[in-house]
């Protein structure tokens, strides 16, 4: 009964103690006009002496507008609707895959009208895409653990497509785009002993003094003469 009460003890206090896993975020944001289309990020590796790296997840996100001026060079009013998509790619550092992640954010906008001999300024609006990547392999975190930077390369383009009544019709653009990169480390935590909360020893306090008491308490019966 004794090894039963023990043995229940440690377990109920061992899955009071709690969790070792911890996570470190870093992030880096390029703003590009698609001139010229290669971006490029650097984020913080994973220092070593934190622990001991489980995972890495990259998240990849991109957002893409425009303002725009139509002039309406014909005699008779007209309109025109259209979409502006955008095409991101990340590169991972090797060993990962090349592309690693690609997006294509996509705004339609439209009908808009535009009047004969006359200039129209829109604006489109803001189109956005992510995606993410996960990795637990070994081989994978090579790059990424030290005390420097890891980087990232990758491509940003745009491309405008018209539907339009007008003839001739002039187009002056003015296109933004801009991607995040987010490296969050799963990881842990080395050196450091986890350190029971004040309920765990309340409990294991509690549960020995139980079973003092338990070992103290005399047998029913008479004693032999």
């Amino acid at each position: 009964m004794f090894k039963k009460l023990l043995s229940l003890g440690a377990l109920l206090a061992a899955s009071l103690v709690p969790s070792s896993a911890a996570t470190l975020i870093v992030s880096d944001t390029i703003n590009t006009t698609f001139s010229p289309n290669t971006i490029s990020f650097t984020v913080g590796q994973f220092d070593p002496t934190l622990g001991t790296l489980n995972s890495i997840l990259i998240e990849f996100s991109a957002v893409i507008d425009g303002d725009f001026t139509a002039t309406n060079q014909n005699s008779t009013d007209g309109t025109l609707s259209g979409s502006l998509l955008g095409t991101f790619t990340l590169d991972g550092p090797a060993p990962l895959a090349m592309p690693l992640l690609t997006l294509n954010p996509v705004s339609n906008f439209g009908p808009i009208a535009v009047l004969a001999n006359s200039s129209t300024p829109f604006s489109v609006p803001t189109a956005m895409d992510a995606d993410s990547f996960a990795t637990a392999l070994a081989g994978d975190f090579v790059p990424f653990i030290g005390l420097g930077t890891v980087g990232f390369d990758g491509t940003a383009a745009a491309l405008v497509g018209i539907n339009t009544n007008i003839n001739p019709l002039l187009l002056q653009q003015d296109l933004r785009g801009e991607a995040t990169v987010t490296v969050t480390y799963d990881f842990t935590p080395g050196g450091v002993p986890d350190v029971p909360e004040p309920m765990t020893m309340y409990l294991m306090g509690g549960g020995l003094l139980a079973l003092g008491f338990m070992r103290r308490r005399p047998r029913s019966g008479k004693k032999p003469a």
